[in-house]
């Protein structure tokens, strides 16, 4: 949230408000599927390489939904208008892998 370009018009208690929604997102990629979970609301949506370059690809996650994601610093980044929001990478702790494959 350091970058983050705010508006001017949104005051300060609203602004952390909007900061509190991030943080809570687990994104885990598949061959196939993207898998969300945010506070416990779980999706999995397929998904589609469409492009690729040295240090970003572009997906299709749904006919309306493309996402160009950047990778950089040992994370990704994707845009939000102006904004980035970015995602680091978190090892699967062992019993937590397996469960996913059974």
């Amino acid at each position: 949230m350091a970058d983050w370009i705010w508006p001017r018009s949104m005051k300060s208690d609203r602004r952390k408000w909007f900061a509190g929604l991030f943080g809570h997102l687990k994104l885990r990629y598949t061959p196939r599927y993207l898998h969300s979970d945010y506070k416990g609301f779980c999706e999995r949506n397929r998904y589609e390489v469409v492009a690729m370059d040295a240090d970003s690809v572009a997906i299709i996650c749904s006919p309306e939904r493309i996402l160009h994601i950047h990778f950089e610093d040992g994370g990704y980044w994707i845009s939000l208008g102006r904004n980035r929001e970015w995602f680091k990478r978190v090892k699967s702790k062992p019993n937590q892998a397996a469960a996913r494959r059974s």
